[in-house]
């Protein structure tokens, strides 16, 4: 056998490994250009989505604190339904006793207060109504085209109020919840509570339907023809610290529920902890293990 013959297995093996190398390194190129052209044309269409993209005002009664001029009855008797609400939520915040020990052991009512954190979070409609809002919203001069007393302020006033309404609402949720002792009533308590969230809305559908006038029909029909920019472009590239703006609704809904959850390991370490409990909630006294 000659030297030419020994080398040639040697060399189409050689040839081989370097077609073989070729070959991997155009399908990594091709992947990786194909997931830049991915990326870039999500980008695009999502830019132009929200360049394009406008989201209605809610129909409820904080609509009506934006559209409506200051000095009117409409926007009077909006302030009164919101005060109203909040006047409810406060009576009942007040009412909540979470300093009393639950002095319960049972792992299935805690087990379902762990799983109901991020349902009662994600249910606040007014709350998750105001970080969509301030994440993706951003106040449009053509929204005084409808009415003339949509200003700016008026539009992050009522926003503000929602917010108040949400947290509220959230804490009064919240705190039932955690102060139930047996698995049934945390079911209950959580849906009975959810009426209150729609107080606002019941009267909005009242005001739709002309219970309270023509003048208040009025604006609430032109609440519906009244819509918000979406947050695009540069001021899609506004930041909150080192968050993009845009990404606030999402951070805020977390950082909600986390506080949730900290509060939720506070209360059941002190619950069946009995000298952590103790320094929490005072002697037990006359309390006894559900």
């Amino acid at each position: 056998m000659t030297t030419d013959q020994k080398e040639l297995p040697t060399k189409d093996i050689e040839q081989s490994v370097d077609e073989g190398d070729a070959m991997k390194s155009t399908d990594t190129k091709d992947k990786s250009d194909w997931s830049v052209d991915r990326r870039g044309s999500i980008k695009e269409t999502m830019s132009v989505k929200k360049a394009e993209q406008r989201f209605d005002l809610t129909e409820d009664v904080y609509a009506l604190l934006t559209v409506c001029p200051v000095f009117s009855h409409p926007f009077l008797i909006s302030m009164l339904i919101v005060i109203l609400k909040i006047t409810v939520y406060a009576i009942l915040a007040t009412d909540i006793a979470i300093t009393s020990r639950i002095n319960t052991d049972r792992l299935a009512t805690t087990a379902v207060k762990f799983l109901l954190v991020p349902v009662s979070v994600s249910m606040q409609e007014d709350l998750m109504g105001s970080f969509f809002f301030f994440a993706n919203g951003i106040y449009c001069p053509t929204m005084m085209k409808k009415s003339k007393s949509a200003t700016e302020r008026k539009l992050y006033f009522s926003y503000c109020l929602r917010t108040i309404d949400g947290l509220f609402s959230l804490y009064v949720n919240f705190t039932v919840m955690l102060t139930t002792t047996d698995t049934q009533s945390v079911f209950l308590n959580f849906a009975a509570l959810q009426f209150l969230q729609s107080i606002d809305d019941v009267f909005y559908d009242l005001i739709e339907k002309g219970f309270f006038g023509d003048t208040m029909e009025h604006w609430a029909e032109l609440c519906s023809q009244v819509s918000i920019a979406k947050r695009w472009g540069k001021e899609n590239n506004h930041k909150f610290w080192c968050f993009r703006i845009s990404h606030l609704d999402t951070i805020l809904s977390l950082m909600t529920a986390g506080l949730c959850y900290l509060a939720w390991i506070v209360l059941t370490i002190a619950e069946y902890n009995t000298e952590i409990g103790d320094e929490f909630y005072g002697p037990v006294g006359n309390a006894t293990a559900a």
